[in-house]
């Protein structure tokens, strides 16, 4: 599917340049798998992944969705919180040349219909049950809304009893080994990443329905490489996602520019003030995603009673953050506001 917003003119200007390359984000992560695959590249509070194992499960998950029928270009949404699998499935969504849309958890029937719709998805990647609400059921009460849409797969380890035809779990789908020669056939559903619309992303919806913003690879990993510079990030750091890696505020850190250096990233999959300095204080993390909320509501705690002394910075996205609670937060948490 080819990006409407680019030019060939563009497209040869940013190449020669040597802004877009002819790199995909899958490439770093089969990089690091190679170069540090015993390193940690992965975790949340139930599962801790190595870049081999990382790669290993991406392979997989992309490999059985193709043989399942899934077609280049076929779109799937990524409905999660922040947790290991939901992340995998966003980058073997681009090994499979699927088109993935990442949303947040928060949304419900209205938002989804319209996207379904929308997008004519194949698939969907959700938890079965997350703050008491039944994604399964809406997304089956959704189906009728694409003639496309064959797959649920569910952010569990079992398929609950009673769960409607071509329901999966993604956790079982990724334990099944696929022989590395079979993996080849993936090579050919590669995203071109100057041309083709690789992802979709949305906005949150706060004023209407979310608007759908498509992405090809190439402008996505030029401004992350950029983003990695601005940051100084290295191979050393450990990104702590506080905010939905669905955004910016926590993805731009985590699901973009870490892995370009080997960045090890952890995922707090369920926001609290007092969970959110924990979790940079267990995982000594050095940068942190959040959006101002988040600031504000840590800022209210203790934080003096926490060893906070990794962490080297925080992006702030995702809303207007006052100056003097940045001031109050690089102050107390010690991080430099980006």
């Amino acid at each position: 599917m080819r990006v409407i917003r680019y030019t060939d003119e563009m497209i040869e200007e940013f190449r020669g340049k040597g802004y877009w390359t002819e790199e995909t984000f899958y490439d770093f992560w089969a990089k690091n798998a190679k170069e540090m695959p015993d390193k940690e590249a992965l975790a949340d509070s139930s599962y801790r992944v190595t870049w081999r194992e990382a790669k290993e499960l991406i392979d997989r998950i992309a490999y059985r969705w193709a043989e399942m029928g899934l077609e280049k270009d076929d779109r799937i949404i990524i409905q999660a919180p922040n947790e290991v699998y939901a992340f995998l499935a966003r980058i073997a969504a681009e090994r499979a040349g699927l088109i993935s849309l990442t949303v947040y958890a928060y949304m419900r029937h209205r938002e989804l219909s319209y996207m379904i719709e929308t997008t004519q998805a194949s698939a969907v990647v959700c938890p079965y049950i997350y703050r008491k609400f039944n994604y399964l059921e809406m997304f089956q009460e959704l189906r009728e809304l694409s003639p496309k849409f064959r797959y649920i797969f569910l952010l569990t380890e079992e398929v609950p009893s009673g769960a409607p035809e071509n329901t999966y779990s993604l956790i079982q789908l990724a334990q099944e080994p696929v022989p590395e020669e079979k993996l080849q056939a993936l090579d050919g559903r590669r995203f071109d990443p100057f041309t083709d619309v690789a992802m979709l992303t949305s906005t949150t919806g706060t004023t209407g329905l979310p608007k759908l913003v498509e992405w090809n690879i190439a402008p996505r990993l030029c401004t992350a490489k950029a983003r990695v510079d601005i940051w100084r990030l290295t191979g050393d750091d450990i990104t702590v996602a506080i905010a939905p890696f669905a955004g910016g505020a926590g993805g731009t850190l985590t699901y973009f520019a870490a892995p370009l250096v080997g960045a090890k990233t952890v995922l707090l999959e369920e926001f609290t003030p007092e969970g959110a300095l924990e979790l940079i204080q267990k995982e000594r993390g050095t940068c942190i995603g959040v959006v101002p909320t988040h600031l504000v509501r840590m800022l209210e705690q203790e934080v003096e009673k926490y060893d906070l002394s990794s962490l080297r910075f925080i992006r702030s996205a995702g809303g207007y953050l006052a100056p003097d609670v940045a001031e109050e937060a690089e102050k107390r948490l010690g991080g430099v506001i980006t």
